[in-house]
């Protein structure tokens, strides 16, 4: 979802495979698209929006470069219940010193 009038984009990945989870794989599938996003698509911006109680995600997004930017606050609806989100998101030059 590329917006070209500020030149970001939202982020979203989904490890889905059970014995995927763990092994870097979500890793190394973020760090290859934000190489893509700000080498050759040129993009400034990079967000993402995560379960505020997700903390293996957010974990990973932080160790990828993300930082955390807000809260929208119940954003979600898991099981009835209303959960909030984070905002997160990286800058290009966040990723070229990384």
């Amino acid at each position: 979802q590329i917006d070209r009038r500020v030149d970001s984009s939202r982020f979203h990945i989904y490890v889905g495979e059970p014995n995927a989870r763990g092994r870097g794989v979500g890793r190394s599938a973020t760090l290859l698209a934000l190489d893509r996003a700000f080498g050759p698509l040129g993009l400034h911006k990079v967000w993402l929006t995560v379960h505020a109680r997700n903390d293996v995600a957010i974990r990973a997004y932080e160790a990828c470069g993300f930082h955390r930017e807000g809260t929208l606050r119940e954003e979600f609806l898991l099981n009835g219940e209303r959960i909030d989100a984070l905002r997160m998101g990286i800058l290009a030059g966040e990723h070229a010193a990384a």
